[in-house]
């Protein structure tokens, strides 16, 4: 009901799992709709409902995809509500567990990397995504390589243009077994000692075992 107004949240899953998990009368997307957000809970590639081509195991190529192929299509989809004004496509935000993160990582610089358009006003074409929530970021993950970009994305959040902010935020569970070696602080300690970062990097522990989506709610 927002209308043109409306922030977009793009709600991403674990590997192995589904869109379900925010779903539902009382999920997070309807916590998030409720408060005036444009939501967008997607199956990635070889997940959920999505249509299955070749094999079902998922492979590197397969991440690699994800990031050039199925959020390209969300991106699309976006846009066209944006033109419909339906919501505001300049206020994206990716919320994304474990594995995605790195899918939501490489797919930010991607889009903040898209040339203006040729419409002698220098129009961005992407710089669209202006918030990560990386809940559990997976470091290592087959396919995706995330070293760079993290740093990377540092340097999105030191931009001091209103016009070009950015923020990401790490979280994790400070007793999940699964955060190899403190994997999640290395991150953000990556991406926070970026010169000019200030507060737009900020990192959330919790005293859990909990991972990823388990730390909502």
């Amino acid at each position: 009901d927002v209308g043109k107004e409306a922030p977009v949240v793009i709600l991403l899953h674990a590997e192995g799992s589904n869109r379900q998990v925010w779903l539902g009368n009382m999920g997070f997307a309807q916590r998030l709709w409720d408060e005036g957000y444009a939501v967008i809970a997607v199956d990635l590639r070889k997940h959920g409902q999505s249509v299955v081509q070749g094999p079902a195991k998922i492979t590197p190529a397969d991440r690699q995809r994800m990031v050039a192929f199925d959020m390209e299509a969300v991106k699309a989809f976006i846009f066209e509500k944006h033109m419909d004004e339906q919501l505001n496509m300049n206020k994206t935000a990716i919320i994304a567990p474990e594995m995605s993160a790195a899918v939501a990582i490489l797919y930010t610089i991607r889009d903040w990397k898209k040339p203006p358009h040729d419409d002698g006003l220098r129009t961005p074409r992407g710089q669209d995504i202006r918030s990560l929530l990386l809940l559990s970021p997976e470091s290592k993950t087959k396919g995706l390589n995330i070293g760079a970009s993290i740093t990377d994305i540092g340097k999105l959040a030191a931009n001091t243009l209103p016009a070009m902010s950015f923020s990401t935020v790490f979280f994790y569970g400070a007793a999940d077994k699964k955060d190899k070696r403190g994997g999640t602080k290395r991150m953000y300690s990556k991406a926070a000692g970026v010169k000019g970062v200030k507060k737009n990097v900020l990192l959330q522990a919790y005293p859990f075992k909990y991972r990823g989506v388990e730390l909502i709610g």
